[in-house]
Parts: C-alpha cells; structure tokens; sequence
C-alpha cells in the first residue's frame, strides 16, 4: 500500500512577510520531524520564485518533495491563472490525495481540499481593495468544495459557522504555535523587566492598537503592578510603552 501523498501550496509571493508564509513555513517544519510524516509523502508545489526555507527543508528530509511547477508571478489574478493553468496536470502526475491550501478563490481540481482560513477581515470594515466584492462567492463555493477548513481560534470558527452555516462540521480549530526554545535562550531586552504582556504584528488598523494601549493604561492605574505592555513587529518602534 502506497502512502498518503499530500500537495501543499507553496507557489506564493515570498517576497514580502505575510501570515500565509509564516503558517507554512512552521508547519511544515514542525510536520517534517514527526516520527508519523515519513509514513506520508508531502509535495511542496513552489514557483520560480521559491522560498529558500522550504526548499532546504525538503533537502534534509526524505518525504518531503520540492517541485518548482509556477512560474514567477506578482498578485491574486496571476496566481489564480497560474493554479488553472498548471496545478491540474500536475496533482494528477504526482499521483497527490490530499491538496492543502491557503488562499481564495479555490483552484478547482479534482481531489479533496484542506483550506486554511486565517481571518474574515474581507467581509467587514478592514476589506482590502476588490476582494470586498468577490469574498462572498469565493467563500461560499469553498465551503460547498472542501473536506476541511482549519482556522486560527475559535473565534473565526463561529464567525465562520454564522455566516456560513453550511461549514459547520468541517470546521477545525488548530491555534498558531510558537517553538518555545529561542525565547527561552535569547538575552535579555535591555531596560526591560520581566513578566511582561507581549503583541506581535503589523499596526494595522483592524488590530485596534489605541484599544490594546488603553485597557492597559486603565489596568496600570487600578494596579501599578500589572507587568509591562510591550509591542513588536514591522513598523513598530523597538521600544517598550511608557507607563
């Protein structure tokens, strides 16, 4: 009996940090050690323009496979046309079971699809550019093509199962990890005393900042011992708050 052979997309834009690449990049690295994934063949389906990570991941372990399918390509549209172009043919050669998947609108082939949903900030206030108008179809053909959908927290999963109730399921709650072991040996922030409250990520509108800062100002006040609020990330300055 042959194994379980399962596609991962890995023909994304590298070029600039995104949550879809820091999901893939820790899941896989947590998978590949797994005493259980060698039973499974796992094919990374990169472009041209791949991501050296996963590229040396797959060298240095036998059951994982790169195969540069894409070619390099910039935004949604050409992803889209990529996926319709080459990612048929190409499930069927490699003889895959299984396609994992992280983006909309779904390619459309002919083997059971893992999608993971990160957010619905698309069909709210923080919407990003056209995608506001073509989110809802894209989501409601996914929900009626995928054998799973996985999300980050529990919130989107209800989010999810109320918009969508038809997901309801299929839906499967798998948080982010965090490999405890740098944050163990790295030095000490310089100023900075210990406990203290820890946000990682962008400024971005939809994570709502000013809120953050104040409950814990308000907090600060009622109990001057409440550990302090530190904030890191890309366009942050590398500081802690002041009290």
């Amino acid at each position: 009996m042959r194994s379980l052979r399962i596609a991962v997309q890995a023909w994304l834009d590298w070029r600039e940090p995104s949550g879809a690449r820091t999901r893939l990049r820790g899941l896989l690295a947590a998978v590949a050690d797994l005493p259980e994934s060698a039973e499974h063949e796992i094919h990374l389906l990169g472009s041209h323009d791949s991501d050296p990570f996963l590229e040396g991941l797959c060298s240095s372990h036998a059951h994982l496979h790169w195969h540069e399918l894409f070619p390099k390509g910039k935004g949604s549209l050409s992803r889209t046309l990529n996926e319709s172009r080459w990612l048929p043919a190409n499930l069927q050669r490699l003889g895959v079971d299984l396609l994992d998947v992280a983006t909309l609108p779904l390619p459309r082939v002919t083997v059971p699809i893992c999608l993971t949903i990160h957010d619905l900030r698309d069909l709210g206030t923080y919407a990003r550019g056209l995608r506001r108008f073509a989110i809802h179809q894209a989501l409601e053909e996914a929900v009626q093509s995928t054998s799973r959908i996985v999300v980050p927290s529990s919130a989107v999963a209800q989010e999810l199962r109320l918009r969508l109730p038809r997901s309801r399921g299929r839906v499967l709650v798998v948080p982010p990890a965090l490999d405890p072991e740098p944050f163990r040996s790295a030095p000490p922030w310089a100023g900075l005393s210990t406990p203290y409250f820890l946000h990682l990520g962008r400024p971005e509108p939809r994570k709502n900042l000013p809120f953050l800062i104040r409950v814990h100002q308000r907090a600060l006040a009622a109990d001057p011992d409440i550990p302090t609020l530190v904030l890191a990330g890309p366009g942050l300055a590398r500081d802690r708050l002041p009290p």
